[in-house]
């Protein structure tokens, strides 16, 4: 099994001019000198892929993006990631809250942003659990059609 493995670390990818790649097994000073000599050809592979992509880069900076090539943010993901950001954040308050001493709560500051919190209380919990979700929501809701908005104007 280990001569195996030898035999294929020593193996080596080049890449001909039409982009195809091919395996082939070195011979002479490289099979002697081993992986090291396998890595050659790929580094020729990867100068030829960038060449490529400078080129496609730089017809792409040629043309100025339409309106519907523009990158548009979709409100459901937002909204949904929004939410989801918000409420682990309010976990992570909680908890933090209740390994800290008294002095260096977030409770005055949770009671003040999410109205009906109080602190440890099951009621309090699931409030905040619900209002902090619903932040999240109502900022996607509104920040997703102002940029929308915005990058279509720029466009």
């Amino acid at each position: 099994m280990r001569s195996v493995m030898a035999v294929m670390a020593v193996m080596a990818v080049t890449a001909d001019a039409d982009g195809s790649a091919q395996v082939r097994k070195p011979t002479g000073e490289a099979a002697i000198r081993g992986p090291r000599a396998a890595r050659v050809p790929w580094t020729l592979a990867l100068a030829t892929n960038t060449a490529a992509r400078r080129e496609r880069a730089r017809k792409v900076a040629a043309y100025p993006m339409t309106r519907s090539q523009m990158t548009m943010l979709d409100i459901r993901t937002v909204t949904w990631a929004l939410s989801a950001f918000t409420l682990i954040s309010y976990l992570v308050c909680v908890l933090y809250g209740l390994v800290t001493p008294p002095g260096l709560h977030m409770k005055q500051f949770l009671e003040i942003v999410l109205p009906g919190f109080r602190w440890l209380t099951l009621g309090g919990f699931l409030v905040g659990v619900i209002e902090s979700f619903l932040w999240g929501a109502y900022v996607g809701l509104v920040f997703v059609p102002i940029y929308n908005a915005v990058a279509r104007r720029r466009a």
